[in-house]
């Protein structure tokens, strides 16, 4: 049976100079081991062959590692790293591990792995130096969150002064608009008064031409008209003040005194002056 057994904390020795060697197709199925890593992995050569090569996997070991590791591979590169491996009873064995693609062809069939082996210290060193690569990129990390932050505040300022000019636009734009309905208002009332006063001034010409004809009419009656016995003669000017109908002037009219006229009196005269 190949299944685990629960961890312990026990680390399983490697003899010096052992090389691990196993291969997996594309899906990740043991499809070779040499007999140091089945020794290493506890199983039997039967138990390895068409399981997942993650059954020698620690849980010790994080998820994103091997995230990385399936990015690389995938992507035909080389894999490289510190590795804590899982024996059928529990125990455990450090190796450095890595990992090339197989190709046939050109073409990628699988993956083949080459593990050595790693003293205590050596494995103590590989983890200090993580640890720290670890800690830079957390610090790098911090810093591009604080850039992030300032900029995102920069934005979230200028966008609270893009709001205020919009307001002032908004409040120019409503004073603007009552300042022309204000005058579209005042416009719409100086062309009513005009219209009024043009009306005022065609009916103050008619009432001109109407005057002015009734005057004439008057003159020429008055002018027709002789005094008898007096000697004199009755013309009568009227003044009408001029009116301006059209670019036209209406002629004044005077009233004139009475003068003396040359001609005499005679029988005839008086029988006009009755039967006027």
């Amino acid at each position: 049976m190949r299944l685990n057994t629960p961890v312990t904390q026990q680390e399983y020795r490697l003899a010096e100079g052992d090389l691990l060697i196993s291969r997996t197709n594309l899906q990740g199925k043991i499809t070779y081991a040499n007999p140091a890593f089945v020794e290493a992995s506890g199983f039997t050569l039967e138990e390895l062959m068409g399981s997942d090569h993650n059954l020698v996997r620690h849980p010790d070991m994080p998820v994103e590692a091997f995230a990385n590791f399936w990015t690389t591979i995938k992507q035909g590169e080389i894999w490289s790293g510190l590795v804590k491996n899982r024996r059928k009873n529990g125990d455990h064995y450090w190796v450095r591990a890595n990992v090339v693609p197989v190709r046939e062809a050109g073409k990628v069939v699988g993956y083949a792995s080459l593990r050595t082996c790693l003293s205590r210290a050596d494995a103590a060193k590989e983890i200090h130096q993580l640890i720290a690569n670890a800690n830079q990129e957390i610090d790098a990390g911090a810093e591009v969150v604080a850039r992030t932050e300032s900029a995102i505040g920069r934005v979230v300022e200028a966008s609270n002064r893009v709001n205020d000019i919009m307001e002032e636009i908004s409040a120019a734009s409503r004073e603007q608009s009552s300042g022309i309905t204000q005058i579209s208002d005042a416009v719409s009332q100086m062309e009513q008064a005009v219209q009024q006063s043009a009306g005022q001034l065609q009916e103050s010409g008619r009432a001109a031409h109407q005057l002015q004809h009734e005057t004439w009419q008057l003159n020429n009656a008055i002018l027709a008209f002789r005094t008898q016995g007096s000697g004199q003669e009755l013309q009568v000017e009227i003044d009408v003040a001029s009116v301006t109908t059209q670019g036209e002037s209406a002629p004044p009219v005077r009233l004139a005194t009475p003068r003396p006229t040359q001609q005499k009196a005679s029988a005839t005269s008086g029988r006009d002056w009755m039967s006027f």
